[in-house]
């Protein structure tokens, strides 16, 4: 009997010390992992930034493409020597005689 229980506090301790190794090793994973978190804050912050400003460089294109194409479509309504716009909106090839 008193052998049966010290087999089994042999098995109890090696149980411990694995527990215990265990636990310290997901302890020194969970600070290098805190670690690895505490570098990536400042860039998630900056990616966060960046695709605001992206987003509002997107706003900003489509509202000048829209005035763009305003422009365009109101200089082709317009007589032909009515605005100097004309002249510079033109191609590169060779230009009418009003410019």
């Amino acid at each position: 009997m008193v052998e049966n229980y010290q087999t089994q506090l042999e098995e109890l301790r090696k149980q411990l010390k694995t527990a215990e190794d265990s636990s310290h090793a997901y302890h020194t994973e969970l600070d290098t992992l805190k670690q690895d978190l505490e570098r990536a804050a400042p860039f998630e912050k900056e990616v966060k930034e960046k695709n605001l400003l992206i987003g509002k460089l997107r706003h900003e294109a489509v509202i000048l493409n829209d005035h763009l194409t305003k422009a365009l479509k109101y200089i082709k309504r317009s007589k032909p020597d009515d605005t100097v716009d004309k002249c510079v909106s033109s191609p590169p090839y060779p230009l009418p005689a009003s410019c």
